[in-house]
């Protein structure tokens, strides 16, 4: 008995301190304010079995998403993701398992996703009416690079999405035209000319297309 539950004391701390590495060196804001927060959900993680044949730093990422979710702290799943130097698809998938598992799938943070790298892809397909993950990562990439005012807002953020894939898909030697990104993105185009001018006025705007690859 007292052996299982050091092992379970052991098993919450070592997903404490992975979430603490995170806040740490990403500069969450919000100290042990969301620290707790995140370590919540991941004991919740732990007593649903979640954490077994997953890695620990995956889960507590996914635990430490959701908490900055809940607290509208400008972070894109792909901050952690690249932090941790996995795919994005790789932790997007386990932070809508737990989500399941959490029974958070009727919460707001699942049912408005409004983080575009859980949903890119998908205009990446429509788009090419295949998939590339390689034009997806860099108009994710290009997303991430701009300003978040959007996600406190709670606004999902088409129109950037749009300029963003618009820029990918030419940079990738694909040749759509603005109206073709309005049809699979569902914006009037001066929304999306809006947008392109917005990036263009930004540094990563003037930064060369090359380095969206490194």
């Amino acid at each position: 008995e007292s052996g299982s539950s050091l092992s379970h004391e052991r098993t919450l701390m070592k997903g404490r301190d992975e979430i603490w590495q995170i806040v740490t060196s990403l500069h969450v804001g919000g100290g042990d304010t969301i620290i707790d927060m995140a370590h919540k959900f991941y004991t919740l993680a732990v007593d649903h079995n979640f954490t077994r044949g997953r890695r620990t730093t995956h889960v507590a990422a996914a635990c430490l998403y959701i908490a900055c979710r809940q607290s509208k702290k400008a972070y894109l799943l792909i901050d952690f993701s690249d932090y941790l130097k996995i795919s994005v698809y790789v932790l997007g998938a386990v932070f809508l398992q737990l989500c399941q598992v959490l029974l958070l799938a009727e919460h707001p943070i699942v049912q408005k996703l409004i983080d575009p790298s859980l949903f890119i892809h998908r205009f990446t397909e429509r788009l090419l009416g295949k998939r590339d993950n390689a034009v997806s990562d860099t108009a994710l990439r290009i997303v991430a690079s701009m300003k978040r005012d959007w996600m406190q807002t709670g606004r999902k953020p088409s129109g950037l999405c749009g300029a963003a894939l618009y820029i990918a898909a030419l940079s990738h030697g694909y040749n759509y035209t603005k109206s073709n990104i309005v049809a699979v993105v569902h914006v009037c185009e001066a929304t999306l000319t809006k947008r392109l001018i917005e990036f263009e006025n930004t540094d990563s705007g003037s930064l060369t297309v090359c380095i969206w690859f490194s």
